[in-house]
């Protein structure tokens, strides 16, 4: 039944009872700007497999939200969540490395978050020595971390699937991102309640 007085009609003279569609829930999902003074950085990673090959990117963007750099680049293999916190770690180190030492760290992974803002996770062998470095140079760094959902990552999810070798920095916006640079500050979610 999807609620039209037609269909009810029809449904009520046979004797059927309906079951309504469930309700959706919308959401808003918007890249928002950075406070002045600040670089948000976004990113992403992902497998071709589970394990499979894995890759990753990042958008760095200003408090005008001019684009400032994005990276892509390939981690190797394992699993997706290891590509998610590769990119991240790579961002910080990356960022330390041009001086931005203030900068906001945005993933669609909450399980990177939680382990970015943890005082002791629990972080898979293949990366412990890069988080270790992270991690002295976070005492640098003033940085905020926070979750987005995936549609308002559209950029760094679209660096993820770019093919590069290992490692590849852009320092002007490469053209294959022009039609993804206003979709994620403005999306919407659907889902059902």
């Amino acid at each position: 039944m999807r609620n039209s007085l037609d269909e009810l009609a029809i449904f009520v003279a046979f004797g059927v009872k309906g079951r309504p569609p469930r309700a959706t829930n919308i959401t808003r999902v918007r890249w928002q700007v950075p406070p002045i003074k600040v670089i948000k950085i976004n990113v992403d990673g992902g497998a071709a497999g589970s394990p499979g090959s894995l890759t990753g990117g990042g958008v760095f963007r200003d408090n005008f939200g001019v684009f400032r750099g994005c990276f892509a680049v390939s981690h190797g293999w394992g699993f997706a969540f290891e590509a998610e916190l590769a990119s991240a770690l790579l961002a910080i180190e990356l960022a330390h490395d041009k001086g931005w030492k203030t900068i906001w760290l945005e993933s669609d992974s909450i399980y990177v978050v939680q382990m970015l803002k943890s005082n002791d996770p629990e972080v898979p062998w293949s990366l412990l020595a890069r988080w270790h470095r992270v991690r002295r140079l976070r005492s640098d760094i003033n940085m905020v971390v926070s979750h987005i959902l995936r549609e308002g990552n559209a950029l760094a999810d679209r660096l993820t699937r770019e093919v590069v070798d290992k490692f590849q920095w852009w320092s002007a916006l490469p053209s294959f991102l022009v039609p993804f640079l206003h979709r994620d500050s403005k999306f919407y979610r659907f889902s059902s309640l």
